[in-house]
């Protein structure tokens, strides 16, 4: 039976996971897709769901919605649901989305691809002795930008503008979640203390919060990372150094085929081999940031066949880290 895709959000995310079917249809062709469809925002999802193929709900509208959608989408039937990163906003809805029992896959796609993958199974294999800290940042420029009139996003019309969109923070969430879900996948449990710190220096509004400090302390390990989204100068900067006793790794989101290892003064360079991950292009011909998305969707795709998958970032884990991060204490 043929799966029917339904995505919600025509923005940078629902776009992203529209174009990871797309290429998934390429790459896997014995997984059967129906063309896609397009939902509106606030358009009802009940009577969507019927016998005549396997529906997926996909759901990349903006953030504060998430949750309801979520919520909405188990009412009106879907079974399968993934949905872009955060999966909430709000304290209150944590409780909600704890009692969900479907398998819920979350597009934390960073820690999906290739370098993220390989540092994990090095931080598990002891290839680092004892990890010192693991330091980091996500640096973008979008308030920068629009502090100095260069930007759309200062616009009343911006859903990011509104609170109830998108919800209490910016940058501490909507990059923050990214950064705090590579540490607990690298430390495979929560932290046992976190703290953080938030600026509004260039924020578009109250309540967007324009860069930001975390830190986690982990059982076996500290980490710290510099979270921004008015950094001059910058794209789409993510980068993570897991420092150890025998040595240090860096990845680089900009050059996120290759990984950077050094032992003393030598510095040598892995580079990702020809496989089948995510869009299966080669190294240096990859598809950025959706890569993980094409990774995650396909998996979850090919579990829908029953067929055999790697695991994906699920519901419940992502609870953790949005719980970790709307209790900091940032003021």
């Amino acid at each position: 039976m043929k799966i029917q895709p339904f995505v919600s959000g025509s923005g940078m995310s629902g776009k992203g996971m529209t174009k990871a079917l797309s290429i998934i249809k390429i790459v896997d062709p014995e997984i059967q897709l129906e063309p896609t469809v397009q939902l509106t925002r606030g358009q009802s999802l009940g009577g969507l769901v019927n016998k005549n193929f396997k529906p997926l709900l996909l759901i990349g509208n903006p953030h504060g919605l998430h949750a309801q959608t979520i919520l909405e989408g188990i009412s009106a039937g879907f079974e399968n649901i993934v949905v872009d990163k955060p999966v909430c906003v709000s304290l209150e809805d944590i409780p909600k989305l704890k009692k969900v029992t479907q398998d819920i896959a979350v597009c934390h796609g960073f820690r999906q691809q290739w370098g993220p993958q390989t540092i994990k199974k090095m931080i598990d294999a002891g290839e680092f002795g004892d990890i010192i800290s693991v330091e980091g940042r996500y640096w973008q420029s979008s308030s920068a930008q629009s502090a100095l009139g260069k930007s759309s996003s200062s616009s009343s019309k911006d859903w990011k503008n509104d609170p109830k969109l998108h919800g209490p923070y910016d940058a501490l969430v909507d990059l923050g979640a990214h950064y705090t879900d590579l540490m607990f996948y690298f430390a495979g449990s929560s932290p046992t203390k976190s703290s953080g710190w938030v600026s509004y220096i260039n924020s578009p509004a109250p309540h967007r919060d324009s860069h930001a400090w975390v830190e986690f302390q982990f059982p076996k390990f500290r980490a710290r990372g510099s979270i921004s989204k008015t950094v001059h100068g910058t794209g789409n900067d993510l980068e993570i150094t897991v420092l150890g006793a025998k040595q240090a790794v860096t990845w680089s989101m900009e050059k996120s085929d290759t990984l950077k290892i050094a032992q003393g003064a030598k510095v040598t360079i892995l580079q990702k081999p020809n496989d089948k991950f995510g869009s299966q292009q080669p190294p240096f011909h990859g598809m950025g940031w959706i890569e993980g998305y094409i990774e995650i969707i396909h998996n979850y795709l090919m579990k829908m066949n029953g067929n055999t998958s790697t695991t994906y970032p699920k519901l419940h884990e992502s609870l953790k880290v949005m719980e970790v991060l709307l209790n900091l204490d940032v003021k």
